[in-house]
């Protein structure tokens, strides 16, 4: 028995040769599209250096927002409009990794922005996280991310329940959750052909 292994470039060559795949077919396009991927070592060191240098840069611009009004309210929004151009452009690890991180912390200066200027910091603050990750969970083109989102969305409103003193709504949520899962895990054959199929899977997550 042959154990070695056959690539999925050399089963397209033998179907194309055998004409049992035609030269415009989908398959081959995506063959001829698809890049190589890196070993997952050095995509992870890649990641670590994207989210360091990331982080340096944001510390360094963030420190300009002191001297502005309302400056980290602008630099949160400037970051996290950059990290969505970037993320839509390319598709480069290092690239994704600092969108990411881009994303995170803009969200956290947007909300802190806002909390200060309205002078109702902590709830301020969970009510912009809360509207700001549910509006990125759509206009963010990654899985990760969206997922970040959900969880984000979804602890600010389970403690904005505290702070309003709706406790008894709290023990609401797990049920309802839970439901949403259900429902979605149901569907789910119906909605990953569908045109939000790309929602599907972080939602559920």
């Amino acid at each position: 028995m042959n154990s070695s292994k056959v690539t999925l470039r050399e089963v397209a060559s033998t179907l194309q040769a055998e004409n049992l795949l035609r030269e415009d077919d989908a398959a081959l396009r995506y063959l001829s599209n698809r890049t190589s991927r890196q070993p997952w070592y050095i995509r992870t060191m890649v990641g670590f250096g994207a989210w360091l240098a990331s982080l340096l840069l944001i510390g360094f611009v963030a420190g300009f927002s002191l001297t502005m009004e309302g400056g980290y309210s602008v630099i949160g929004l400037v970051f996290i409009v950059g990290a969505i151009l970037v993320r839509r452009q390319f598709d480069n690890d290092f690239l994704i990794q600092c969108a990411l991180a881009f994303s995170l912390a803009g969200q956290a200066l947007l909300a802190y922005g806002l909390a200060g200027s309205l002078g109702r910091d902590f709830e301020t603050y969970l009510s912009a996280a809360l509207v700001v990750s549910s509006v990125l969970f759509f206009l963010f083109p990654d899985r990760i991310h969206r997922v970040i989102m959900v969880l984000i969305a979804t602890g600010s409103l389970t403690t904005l329940f505290y702070v309003w003193e709706a406790n008894a709504l709290v023990p609401i949520l797990g049920p309802a959750f839970t439901g949403a899962l259900v429902l979605l895990h149901r569907q789910t054959p119906k909605l990953v052909t569908g045109r939000f199929a790309q929602f599907v899977r972080p939602l559920m997550n």
